[in-house]
């Protein structure tokens, strides 16, 4: 599974995750209002969690399991997030975050929508699947202004928090965006 190394959009740029990004990447997902939200996130979150998580993104990408995306600012390259697709039990899975700075802003739409077009385009995904915890409700708004559907409540598991949720799982099919 192969994308292209940057995608832009007006504002952003959407690129490969590097070493150089370890500090804001630290900082950014440290942050316990952005870390609750994600299930495989530690918390507190440290610098080897950075580079383990930079290693690890990096291999997976190398080997073609899953697409990994810094959300840069277009104007300074600097990390604000990620979003990628992620190789899950049962297929791949559509994920992203975005540091508490730059929330309110339409940033991850707009980084969704250039994701998505490549996902449908590049990789001939027929379907994309998110899951989300039932109470981000910013979040959720944000799927179904792209045009994701709730299918129903899937079981995610937490194992840094010890926790399995049932959480809604939506699904965008590439019929539906090619006609929006």
């Amino acid at each position: 599974m192969r994308l292209a190394p940057s995608l832009e959009t007006d504002r952003l740029r959407l690129r490969l995750l590097g070493e150089a990004d370890l500090d804001r990447l630290v900082r950014l997902i440290g942050d316990w209002e952005v870390a609750r939200w994600l299930a495989h996130v530690p918390y507190p979150y440290e610098r080897e969690d950075g580079r383990e998580f930079i290693r690890d993104m990096t291999e997976s990408m190398a080997a073609g399991r899953e697409v990994h995306y810094v959300i840069a600012d277009k104007a300074t390259d600097a990390l604000m997030g990620g979003c990628g697709f992620l190789d899950q039990e049962d297929g791949l899975e559509l994920g992203y975050w975005l540091g508490r700075d730059y929330w309110g802003r339409g940033y991850v739409p707009e980084a969704l929508r250039s994701l998505i077009s490549a996902g449908f385009g590049g990789l001939g995904l027929d379907v994309i699947a998110a899951r989300v915890l039932p109470d981000n409700l910013r979040s959720r708004r944000v799927l179904e202004q792209l045009g994701f559907q709730d299918v129903g409540l899937r079981a995610v598991n937490f194992p840094l928090r010890n926790l399995t949720m049932m959480v809604p799982q939506y699904e965008l099919k590439r019929s539906d965006w090619e006609t929006a």
